[in-house]
């Protein structure tokens, strides 16, 4: 618990309590709308990110050979990420007879309910038993809330990308290994978790790296039991994907997907502080609150035995849970600075920083009570800014990325894909299998992999010179962002002498060979 400042008087106690219903209606507000958005997202029958296509079409090829197969002929298809959000969509689809993107995007925002449900758990643990019932609802609510509220969330929500369903089974991997602390045995479904958030997508690590160091300090038995369950069931699971895919498995997930480094990547991190100031100010209150003095008492322990008796004693080993996984996903923001990264690469970290606001709002409610706590003004203070900030920032994707085009145009690339007797090209992949065909090849990846020893563009640059596809379709055209570093300057030049003719529909350029093409 926060260090008692005194009571608090009546004025701050009424600036408290004015301040957590101001963004109490910010939240209900944004919330409201975010569902709104949601359920008109899921319904909409094209693409929201450029990702969505390539996990379509890898769900495609999830059980056949192809999957995590060879890339060097053509076509060829990398698989980003290990299958269990693919596996669980095509099960829904199956179940229920659902469109696959559809179906990607409501397990998505699923997953999202899910991880700002257990992000909210954890925090409640965090702030003890020992705290009032009032406040630790509301330090839970805000950090679910303020998690759901972050700007890569509502950049990320709801796409048919494996995201949120990896933080889900990762935040409940957290708080059940928060519940072994006192009842060991659960540390077995903590494993479990955390396993098949590493199955979702192989980064998830911080949550666990976190996890089982406290419980080695604290209950270094259970840690073991833990660590053994989760490395029997992740080398099992690993075993059976390199049998059943030839080794491409773990060719694909962890050697095609080394992206070269790229500073530029760094300022998605300026980004973020300026999006999610308020949060991050509060965050950075709880730490000084509640973190520091737990590190001082960590670093002042006599002998290990006193420190877990007194960890034990105060119930702070979930938070110290806590301190280590935003710790780890602070290191971890240095994998943004490589090429292809996105907002996605901070997720983790804003929840982690969401969490340890949602512990600082609890102090807030604290004050409204009339108990005292240090920096009272500091606290109430962030707490209306944040209010004013999230009803400024964008409550979705839609609102912060320029609009989606109209349908019509949309149908009408769909139908010339549909009727094209030859493959397609396209970076909007989502409407190549709206038209029936299959996605051959994706430009972004294989651009990065040009010239590795895995992987060699030329024969696809001669398919090119063929022209033996109808037609590419990609965002803007040579000189723009998008265009040169979905395709090397060989496969420019290939397209600009064999698909000379540019012509923009649906918000895309399509590249179309000759009027008279020679064959």
């Amino acid at each position: 618990m926060a260090a008692d400042g005194g009571p608090a008087s009546a004025g701050v106690r009424w600036a408290a309590r004015i301040a957590l219903a101001l963004l109490g209606a910010v939240f209900a507000w944004r919330l409201a709308y975010q569902i709104g958005y949601c359920w008109w997202a899921i319904h909409y029958p094209y693409e929201l990110d450029y990702g969505e296509g390539i996990v379509w079409q890898q769900l495609r090829l999830l059980f056949t050979a192809r999957a995590y197969g060879p890339i060097t002929g053509f076509p060829a298809i990398v698989f980003h990420y290990p299958p269990l959000y693919h596996a669980l969509t095509a099960a829904l689809c199956a179940l229920f007879g659902s469109d696959p993107l559809a179906t990607g995007r409501a397990l998505a925002a699923a997953g999202l309910a899910a991880a700002a449900i257990f992000a909210g758990l954890a925090v409640s643990r965090a702030l003890g038993s020992g705290s009032p019932r009032s406040d630790r609802r509301v330090g839970a609510g805000a950090a679910a809330l303020i998690l759901c509220g972050t700007s890569p969330v509502i950049f990320w929500l709801p796409v048919m990308r494996v995201d949120m369903l990896a933080l889900a089974l990762s935040f409940s991997g957290l708080w059940l290994a928060m519940l072994a602390l006192e009842r060991p045995a659960l540390v077995h479904g903590a494993a479990l978790a955390f396993v098949l958030a590493l199955f979702t997508k192989q980064t998830m690590i911080a949550a666990p790296a976190a996890a089982f160091a406290v419980l080695l300090l604290m209950r270094p038995r259970t840690a073991v039991a833990g660590i053994a369950t989760a490395l029997l069931l992740g080398v099992a699971a690993l075993g059976l994907l390199e049998w059943s895919t030839a080794g491409g498995f773990a060719r694909h997930v962890f050697l095609y997907n080394l992206n070269r480094f790229d500073p530029a990547g760094l300022w998605l991190i300026r980004d973020g502080l300026r999006d999610n100031g308020l949060a991050i100010a509060l965050a950075m209150l709880a730490l000084r609150l509640r973190g520091w003095p737990l590190l001082k008492e960590l670093g002042g322990a006599r002998s290990l035995a006193a420190l877990r008796t007194r960890l034990a004693a105060d119930g702070r080993g979930p938070l110290l849970i806590l301190l280590g996984h935003l710790t780890v996903t602070t290191l971890m923001l240095a994998m943004i600075a490589k090429s292809g990264a996105s907002q996605n690469y901070l997720i983790e970290w804003m929840s982690a920083v969401a969490m340890f606001a949602g512990l600082a709002l609890a102090d807030v409610a604290r004050i409204a009570r009339g108990n005292g706590v240090p920096a009272p003004a500091l606290l109430i203070a962030a707490t209306a800014l944040l209010a004013l900030q999230l009803a400024a920032f964008g409550k979705s994707r839609g609102e912060l990325l320029p609009p989606v085009p109209p349908r019509a145009e949309s149908a009408r690339l769909v139908a010339m894909i549909r009727a094209a007797g030859r493959p397609v090209i396209s970076d909007n992949m989502v409407i190549v299998l709206r038209a029936g065909k299959e996605v051959l090849w994706e430009p972004a990846i294989f651009a990065e992999l040009d010239g590795s020893r895995y992987f060699s563009a030329e024969p696809f640059v001669a398919k090119i010179r063929h022209r033996d596809f109808a037609f590419f379709v990609t965002f803007g055209r040579r000189g723009d962002a998008p265009f040169d570093a979905r395709y090397t300057p060989a496969m420019a030049q290939a397209m600009d002498r064999a698909y000379p003719r540019l012509r923009g529909l649906a918000g895309l350029t399509l590249h179309l060979p000759p009027a008279d093409p020679a064959r």
